[in-house]
């Protein structure tokens, strides 16, 4: 849906230069450029919003609550003639709402079939991620197939958002599978030189949903982007023997049991090692990965009351999936220890690994998909 891409950015645009803005990107992430995207995903189009000003400082929160309302009244003056009908009606319906990264901007077009568009604020790493995985997908087409048949899996067996891992830290949790098992390199690893860039995280304050304060970060977001160069100095060593269905029975069993077994009793909880595709070990113990946290320059900014609050919530995840970029954040927190959702995550897990044990049928078509 280029044109209505184009119809957005054109209204943005136009938008932003009436209010004064003149510095600023709008930018598509996500699965639409990771090539990872299933036919009904959430939303169709994922944007981020990128405002500065001339020194490079990132817009604060507050002024999006403004400008998307500017963006919203321009929206709603676009009109179609239904084809049915032959009335005259709006084209998109449009709201702005709050997530726990900032505000969000949710348009969706009536005439494209209900054609959805999320737009994020100051989303910066997101932009890089995906590129760091369409590069992952480049690689090697049996991750591309996994990843749409695991991402599909994870759907279908938890159809509630709130009791379900999220895509993202599925397809993390395949790579770093993937990279244990020497088929995907570590392609933050093989970069030769640092790319440092700047980046914001707005944060909720306790007392109002509606408040963020934002604080700036730094990060390194190189990572070797040449498929052929890669090829020269990575070996897959399972290029050819290993088939889609063989590995997808594989990443069952390893999280279902090899993982799993990882663990370490600490009372009555289970601590799962880390998941990480940044990290020289793609599952290093969680206890090591606190520690090399702690000497982090980005988490050296903040207080000793927001260290302990974050060592607290750390405690609560039963997976900590690092981010690639920023070493912080986890993608998979909503499972915490001891939770009926992380019962459930491996009781079906268990579940999937045994039919598919059972009836043989590793290969399967993935054209649905």
């Amino acid at each position: 849906m280029t044109t209505v891409f184009e119809d957005v950015k054109k209204v943005i645009t136009e938008t932003l230069n009436q209010i004064g803005i003149h510095i600023f990107s709008l930018e598509p992430y996500g699965s639409s450029i990771n090539g990872l995207a299933l036919r009904k995903d959430e939303s169709d189009l994922d944007l981020s919003l990128i405002i500065t000003n001339q020194k490079g400082d990132f817009c604060p929160m507050e002024d999006f609550d403004e400008i998307f309302d500017a963006i919203i009244k321009q929206m709603q003056q676009k009109t179609y003639v239904n084809e049915y009908t032959k009335n005259e009606m709006a084209r998109y319906r449009v709201h702005a709402h709050s997530a726990s990264f900032g505000r969000l901007l949710t348009i969706t077009d009536v005439k494209n079939y209900n054609y959805k568009i999320d737009i994020s604020a100051n989303k910066v790493l997101d932009l890089y991620n995906s590129h760091l995985l369409r590069t992952y997908a480049l690689l090697d087409q049996r991750f591309h197939i996994m990843a749409l048949l695991i991402k599909s899996w994870n759907k279908k067996r938890f159809p509630s958002k709130i009791d379900r891992l999220n895509s993202y830290s599925i397809v993390l949790m395949l790579v770093a599978f993937l990279q244990h098992e020497e088929i995907l390199p570590r392609l933050q690893q093989m970069a030769s030189d640092e790319k440092i860039i700047k980046y914001v995280k707005y944060h909720q304050h306790k007392e109002s949903s509606q408040v963020f304060h934002q604080r700036v970060y730094e990060t390194n977001v190189a990572f070797e982007s040449d498929v052929e160069v890669i090829a020269k100095k990575f070996k897959n060593k399972h290029l050819e023997n290993k088939s889609v269905g063989q590995l997808l029975l594989n990443f069952f069993e390893f999280y279902t049991y090899r993982f799993k077994g990882a663990s370490v009793s600490e009372g009555r909880t289970q601590v799962y090692p880390a998941i990480s595709i940044s990290h020289k070990k793609s599952f290093p113990l969680k206890q090591d990965y606190q520690r090399e946290l702690s000497d982090n320059q980005n988490v050296q900014q903040w207080s000793q009351e927001e260290w302990e609050y974050f060592l607290t919530k750390m405690d609560d995840w039963a997976f900590m999936i690092v981010d690639p970029f920023d070493c912080t954040y986890n993608p998979g927190r909503q499972i915490e220890v001891n939770s009926q959702k992380l019962k459930l995550f491996f009781k079906n897990m268990k579940k999937q690994l045994c039919h598919m044990l059972q009836t043989g049928l590793f290969d399967r078509s993935y054209k649905q998909y």
